[in-house]
């Protein structure tokens, strides 16, 4: 079921839907995987927020329409368009407080650390497969010459 059908059906659905995966990655011999998670709407939001924190405080941005679904417990925020999460307006916007959680995962290299480092006592970074991830190992070199740091001891 897409997006759109969730809205469509409204607060209080269960629902399937596939998150992610829309892209191979060649680069690394991957192929684009969606991961399938069942949940119940719990909001629906036009995406629409304006951001609070310390990076681009002010600025209108929108994440087209938005969906929350609880999955077992789990909140999810499932919007039409990606947006880099570096503000909690992005989860306040859909009522989720941040601040109020016990644990939250974004997806998110850096930038994220403006707008949450002071909620968290601890982060942890994890890093995916992917062609953007930092485990430069993971990549099929062809016109590397080697040795080379940091993929090389020396």
């Amino acid at each position: 079921m897409t997006l759109s059908r969730h809205i469509e059906a409204g607060v209080g659905t269960q629902c399937t839907i596939d998150l992610g995966g829309k892209t191979d990655m060649p680069a690394v011999n991957l192929p684009g995987k969606p991961l399938r998670v069942t949940g119940t709407v719990v909001n629906i939001t036009d995406g629409r927020y304006t951001v609070t924190g310390p990076m681009f405080t002010g600025m209108q941005l929108s994440l087209g329409r938005t969906v929350v679904l609880d999955a077992g417990g789990v909140l999810i925020l499932v919007s039409e368009k990606p947006q880099e999460p570096f503000d909690v307006g992005i989860f306040m916007h859909a009522g989720i407080d941040p601040a109020a959680k016990k644990f939250i995962l974004i997806k998110s290299k850096q930038h994220f650390l403006a707008g949450f480092g002071t909620l968290a006592k601890h982060i942890a970074m994890v890093a995916g497969p992917g062609v953007c991830g930092s485990d430069f190992s993971q990549f099929n070199y062809t016109k590397l010459e080697r040795p080379i740091y940091p993929l090389d001891a020396f």
